[in-house]
């Protein structure tokens, strides 16, 4: 009898526990804060919402604001039980499932970063929390 009940904790705490994001999730994401690295201030965000979707490898950033609609496509890095991080060249997103927090930047990469100069103003970094829809 407690061989049954030690097994049923178990799996129960194993299926809680797996939260990672399943091919088709969608999330819903508020941003908090937006700072301008190169100008070394922030911005204010007016509570925007963007949604990220994970279809195989690829995380989906669909960010829509008036009439445009943008979709950015990054190559998943990691895709756990507690976080997902992907990038592109111009791009960094990662997400913490348990918290919900994410961090997303943007200008990065050929596009904006001079090792000489360091930072050429092209450069965003929202964070913020998102929920699963």
């Amino acid at each position: 009898m407690n061989k049954l009940i030690v097994s049923a904790i178990a799996v129960l705490l194993l299926m809680t526990a797996n939260v990672q994001a399943a091919d088709g999730d969608s999330y819903t994401c508020t941003i908090a804060s937006i700072y301008r690295t190169g100008a070394g201030a922030s911005v204010d965000s007016n509570n925007e919402t963007f949604k990220f979707s994970i279809s195989g490898d690829v995380l989906t950033i669909t960010n829509s604001s008036g009439n445009k609609t943008e979709n950015n496509d990054l190559k998943l890095q990691i895709n756990n039980n507690f976080a997902a991080m992907a990038k592109n060249e111009g791009m960094i997103f990662s997400y913490r499932f348990g918290s919900g927090a994410f961090e997303w930047s943007t200008g990065i990469g050929e596009s904006g970063f001079n090792r000489d100069q360091g930072h050429s103003g092209q450069q965003m970094r929202f964070a913020g929390t998102c929920a699963a829809d």
